[in-house]
């Protein structure tokens, strides 16, 4: 395709394509081109003090902390040891159990060490997670006449109707429902009772509309104009 598109150029494209040779560039010109463009400004001591000191109260997890650490002792000097850098890294360890693990189990590589303290992590983030559902439990049982309390700073009081707490009686749902449950019964019994007259004793009607008191009533008729 490069060879198509130069021959196809003319006049001054031609003459460039002409004088054009591709560049052949390997990983190694790249890293050296990258350490001429940034180079590394750190001293042979800081390098050492840094992977000396470095601690895993500066990091966030233990296996974060032994990347750093696995990663500033390469940078001081590839050739240590296994043995020495198993060593600095149980150095600047601030967990017992996992400096302890680490000197028990004896890890031979950098994979090994890696696994070893991600399992300690992993228990670490259980652990927590188990406090902090047990924490919004006990928030949750508290209830919302704790938080009442907690508000007005007055005591809680108790119904006598009932027996529970946060109202009285005079506003107890349960006597409200049983005032409504005899208003009803009052209006269906009156509703349903059929009156009686005190004259003639008959059932059906009052003394006011008794025909034996009062004669029976003539009938009206209504005259059509």
């Amino acid at each position: 395709m490069v060879s198509k598109a130069g021959n196809a150029l003319r006049h001054r494209g031609y003459h460039y394509y002409r004088d054009w040779r591709p560049l052949s560039r390997t990983w190694d010109n790249f890293c050296n081109d990258l350490m001429v463009a940034f180079p590394d400004r750190e001293t042979h001591g800081t390098r050492a003090h840094v992977a000396a000191t470095l601690s895993s109260r500066d990091c966030d997890s233990l296996s974060e902390y032994a990347h750093q650490k696995l990663r500033a002792i390469n940078r001081f000097y590839s050739q240590l040891p296994w043995n020495v850098i198993l060593s600095m890294v149980d150095h600047g360890m601030d967990h017992p159990e996992a400096s302890s693990a680490i000197r028990v189990q004896k890890p031979t590589s950098e994979r090994e060490l890696l696994v070893l303290l991600s399992g300690f992590d992993a228990r670490r983030t259980r652990a927590f997670k188990n406090c902090v559902e047990k924490r919004g439990i006990e928030r949750r049982s508290k209830g919302k006449h704790d938080k009442k309390v907690a508000r007005f700073g007055q005591p809680i009081s108790k119904c006598f109707k009932c027996g529970r707490l946060g109202h009285h009686q005079n506003k107890c749902r349960m006597v409200q429902k049983d005032k409504k449950g005899e208003s009803t019964l009052n209006s269906s019994s009156t509703s349903n009772e059929i009156p009686m007259c005190d004259f003639c004793k008959k059932m059906g009607h009052t003394d006011i509309n008794c025909w034996l008191k009062h004669g029976k009533p003539k009938k009206a008729f209504l005259m059509k104009k």
